[in-house]
């Protein structure tokens, strides 16, 4: 586990956001092979393509999740940087000179 700190928050942060994109388009890619076709008109064949195809909504249930957290963690460390001054908001911007 990383202490975050206004040292590292936004390193972690970035790291993070990396792990996110590239997770999310792992998924994207996987999700075209998603669906499991049984191999075969065989009574195994047909019997196994179900209980497959559960596994696999759970594998992929369990990595969006993860997506999912990552993202909020992105987020989080995103306002933590906001909290350390390291990063400004849109309010914030949209009162600098030469936004008006």
């Amino acid at each position: 586990m990383v202490q975050i700190s206004v040292d590292n928050v936004l390193r972690v942060r970035a790291m993070l956001e990396e792990q996110e994109e590239t997770l999310s388009a792992a998924l994207d890619r996987a999700e075209l092979g998603r669906v499991l076709e049984p191999c075969g008109t065989d009574p195994v064949s047909q019997g196994y393509t179900e209980p497959f195809q559960r596994k696999i909504d759970e594998v992929f249930a369990l990595h969006h999740a993860h997506r999912a957290e990552l993202a909020e963690a992105v987020d989080r460390l995103g306002d933590a940087a906001k909290e350390y001054g390291l990063i400004e908001d849109e309010n914030t911007r949209s009162f600098a000179p030469g936004n008006g």
